[in-house]
C-alpha cells in the first residue's frame, strides 16, 4: 500500500496494513524550510521561494512555504516578497496568464484562514493576500512568524509563504530542524564553506 496524504489518515492506513502484515509506504505531508542567508541575492531568493511555495497553488508535499531569513536582510526580503506575491495572477487554469489557480476544494480555504488568524493573533503580519474568492486563494505572505504559531508547524497546502527571522546561520539551522516533518529543505547562500557545514546538519530527506 502506498499512500500520500495527512498524518491522521496515514496512521489509520498503517494500522489496517499491520493487521494483515501488508507492507506500506506512507508520505504524510511536509513543512519544508528554505533558509535564506544574508549573502544571497534577495531578488533571486524571492523568485525561488515564490516558485517553491506557489507552484500548483502550494498543493505539493515539497512546497517550501517555511522561509527562514537571516536578520540583516529580513526586512528587505519581506518587502520584496510582498511585491512579488501582489504581482502574481490568480485565475482559472485555462487562462494562459494564470499563475495560481484554484485549490482542490473551497473548504480548504477555511483551514488556511484558521492558521493565518492564529498567527496574526500571536503577532504575525499579513503582508499580501490572506483573502479568497471561492476556491481561489490569493498568494499570501505572512511575516514575523514564530514557533508559538500553528502555521510554523502545520502544513498549509495552499499558496502561502510565511517568514521567520533568524539571528544568524546557526539560529536558522535550529529553526529549520524544529519540526516533525523532514521531507525536503533548501539553503540559499553563496558561501560554499557555510553550505558544506550547514547542509549535512539539516534534518531532511532531500
Amino acid at each position: 500500500v502506498a499512500f500520500t496524504g495527512s498524518t491522521a489518515a496515514g496512521k489509520k492506513i498503517a494500522v489496517k496494513a499491520a493487521e494483515n502484515l501488508t507492507k506500506c509506504a506512507l508520505e504524510m505531508g511536509g513543512k519544508n524550510p528554505i533558509i535564506v542567508l544574508k549573502d544571497f541575492d534577495i531578488a533571486k531568493a524571492v523568485d525561488i521561494c515564490a516558485f517553491s511555495a506557489y507552484f500548483h497553488q502550494g498543493q505539493i508535499c515539497m512546497a517550501g512555504a517555511r522561509v527562514i531569513v537571516e536578520a540583516p536582510i529580513y526586512d528587505a526580503f519581506c518587502e520584496a516578497m510582498k511585491k512579488k506575491a501582489e504581482g502574481i495572477k490568480v485565475g482559472p487554469p485555462e487562462e494562459v496568464t494564470t499563475i495560481v489557480g484554484p485549490l482542490i476544494h473551497e473548504e480548504k480555504c477555511a483551514f488556511i484562514d484558521e492558521l493565518i488568524a492564529d498567527a496574526v493573533g500571536k503577532g504575525a503580519k499579513v503582508l499580501a493576500g490572506g483573502t479568497h474568492e471561492g476556491p481561489y486563494y490569493a498568494p499570501t505572505v505572512v511575516a514575523d512568524v514564530t514557533t508559538d504559531m500553528r502555521i510554523f508547524y502545520e502544513e498549509c497546502f495552499g499558496p502561502i509563504i510565511h517568514i521567520t527571522k533568524a539571528n544568524d546561520a546557526e539560529d536558522a539551522l535550529r529553526l529549520c530542524n524544529d519540526n516533525a516533518y523532514g521531507l525536503s529543505s533548501a539553503l540559499l547562500t553563496n558561501d560554499i564553506s557555510t553550505a558544506l557545514t550547514l547542509a549535512p546538519q539539516m534534518e531532511s530527506g532531500m
